[in-house]
């Protein structure tokens, strides 16, 4: 409890993963629409290829988040290390 009132542990990895399911259920409301307003077979493809593209761009966008907090914590290690 101390660590998360001084803020010295960070919560938001653990959101981006709830966003990372929210993204995907999200790309997976936006692939069915996108299939049906076209419809027939063409539909079924354009739906199945945005859904793959969407959920790959959600995650790059997600490990981009994560990564952002990993410099971060690897900068207050180096910090603590030299003791600046």
């Amino acid at each position: 409890m101390n660590k998360f009132l001084s803020f010295n542990h960070f919560i938001t990895p653990e959101l981006i993963q709830i966003l990372f399911f929210i993204l995907v259920i999200a790309d997976f409301i936006s692939a069915i629409g996108a299939g049906f307003s076209v419809g027939g077979f063409w539909g079924f493809v354009i739906c199945v290829a945005y859904l793959v593209l969407a959920v790959i761009l959600s995650r790059v966008f997600c490990e981009l988040l994560i990564v952002v907090f990993k410099i971060n914590e690897n900068l207050a290690a180096l910090r603590e290390d030299k003791g600046i």
